[in-house]
């Protein structure tokens, strides 16, 4: 597995794209002392969330897999198989995963839990906010590419 080479437009090229860990540090999260401690932080969530044994994979996404300098934070979408939606919202420490205030105050990751086969949060982030298409000089309609890491 390696990371495609980013777009001319500062993106990852359109798709879900399988990655390790250890190449996500090597790609975005060592460029400099904000991206190593925004990683770092995701790491630490991540072992949270392994520490579940419900999630097989994380989506990562949003601008701290393009080219930004400083992302505010890591947007992120943990996979959740449909039949193991119960076990999560019965867990006694279901608020580490449930409650995205204290996940992105803590970890600087914006959470997102996708219990759909189709996932639908994933298709989601694939689309550039306007915002960000406009600052790029892209259509409205540009789809970026996600990062799949499995757990």
């Amino acid at each position: 597995m390696a990371i495609p080479d980013m777009t001319s437009a500062g993106l990852l090229p359109p798709g879900v794209h399988d990655a390790t860990l250890p190449e996500v540090e090597q790609v975005f999260g060592s460029r400099n002392e904000h991206r190593v401690e925004l990683f770092q932080k995701f790491t630490q969530f991540l072992k949270v969330a392994r520490s579940f044994g419900l999630f097989p994979a994380v989506i990562t996404d949003g601008s701290f897999v393009t080219d930004k300098d400083a992302p505010g934070d890591i947007d992120a979408v943990l996979l959740l198989p449909r039949a193991d939606l119960a076990k999560l919202t019965g867990h006694p420490n279901r608020l580490q995963i449930l409650d995205q205030h204290a996940v992105k105050s803590q970890y600087g990751v914006h959470l997102f839990v996708d219990p759909f086969p189709a996932g639908p949060w994933t298709s989601f982030f694939q689309h550039l906010k306007p915002a960000d298409a406009l600052a790029r000089k892209l259509p409205p309609t540009t789809r970026r590419g996600v990062l799949k890491v499995t757990l």
